[in-house]
């Protein structure tokens, strides 16, 4: 048996250690659907995300990019919040705001100002002056620098609101000359809002307004991340890898095989990089957990490539028959081991 198993990994296809990504980037700047789409057409890719700008397999690629355009979008429900349009690795509507280090102008959610009774839109976390109000009359301009929600709290402070006008007439009321925060922010989208509920039923934008920045761009010099208008033009690297995953249930051995015979592996994880991407990528698979290429024997766990393992991670004396290696999608545990006999997918490299 063991004899067999031994003859098994040395016909797999001998592949060097490699990163299990790769990048390529557009010679020429895009905006950011157009960046999407021209990344999917690229064979599988798709626009960068968190766990890959740090990766060392792409660094090369951003090295020289300047800001690039990513995955990253804002809730169109919710525009404090942003999530991973990506189609590689698992995506959804989490919001992975407070996750990611920001620049200096933040995430930026979305708020109104006024000047010469125009409306225009701004990052709500910029300061500048407001104008606080109460019920719509009696504006008064304060000549203090604030964000939106100070500003906000500023003129509840002394049972007033941001001034919030809903008519024409009632927009002249304010100084027109002075541009400063008044009572609208966006919800989400198409969605804004008044700050005390009022329903929308009056607008005023200035032309091109409302300027939204609602698509997520890193910037390689700081190591952060912007958000930017969407239709601005900026560098595009896509994003790909070398994994197959197959849905198909086989055993362990069965499973070296088949990878074998496309000229490939049972995927090799060498780092905790690898873990975390790989984990990532087996979201759409039909067994929670997946066979990866190690496998105890003769005494010691081997990786297919031959490559160390970290003995700390898999049991010195594995149970019988739990002598394969698995990966869980939903267990952040590393060092699963299975019956190799149990029929599971897998993922070749």
């Amino acid at each position: 048996m063991h004899g067999r198993l031994l003859v098994l990994l040395l016909l797999t296809p001998a592949v060097v250690s490699q990163s299990l990504t790769a990048c390529s980037f557009l010679e020429r700047d895009f905006n950011w659907s157009t960046a999407q789409t021209l990344c999917h057409r690229s064979n599988g890719t798709d626009l960068l995300s968190l766990d890959l700008v740090s990766l060392p397999g792409l660094s090369f690629c951003t090295g020289d990019l300047g800001m690039v355009w990513t995955s990253l979008r804002r809730d169109t429900l919710n525009d404090s919040a942003w999530f991973w349009d990506n189609t590689i690795i698992a995506a959804g509507t989490e919001d992975v705001s407070s996750s990611l280090s920001w620049t200096e102008e933040g995430s930026g959610g979305h708020c109104a100002s006024i000047k010469d009774s125009t409306w225009y839109s701004r990052r709500c976390s910029e300061r500048r002056f407001f104008y606080c109000s109460n019920n719509n009359s009696q504006h008064e301009y304060v000549e203090l620098n604030m964000s939106w929600e100070e500003a906000r709290d500023y003129c509840q402070r002394d049972s007033r609101t941001l001034s919030s006008p809903h008519t024409d007439l009632e927009a002249q009321d304010i100084e027109g000359k002075k541009e400063g925060w008044v009572g609208l922010y966006r919800v989400g989208g198409d969605t804004w809002a008044w700050a005390e509920r009022h329903n929308l039923s009056y607008t005023a934008w200035g032309p091109g307004e409302p300027v939204t920045s609602d698509c997520g761009a890193f910037s390689v010099e700081q190591q952060k991340w912007k958000s930017f208008p969407c239709e601005r033009p900026l560098r595009v690297a896509c994003h790909n890898d070398n994994l197959e995953v197959v849905t198909e249930r086989k055993s362990w051995e069965e499973a070296l095989q088949h990878c074998a015979g496309r000229g490939k592996r049972l995927v090799v994880l060498n780092n905790m990089q690898d873990y975390q991407y790989v984990r990532k990528r087996i979201y759409q698979t039909q067994t929670d957990q997946v066979w990866v290429g190690v496998r105890f024997l003769a005494g010691r766990w081997w990786w297919v490539d031959g490559s160390p393992v970290q003995e700390q991670l898999y049991p010195q004396c594995p149970e019988q028959y739990e002598a394969c290696g698995t990966l869980s999608k939903r267990d952040n545990t590393m060092g699963l081991t299975q019956d190799c006999s149990r029929r599971l997918n897998f993922v070749c490299n």
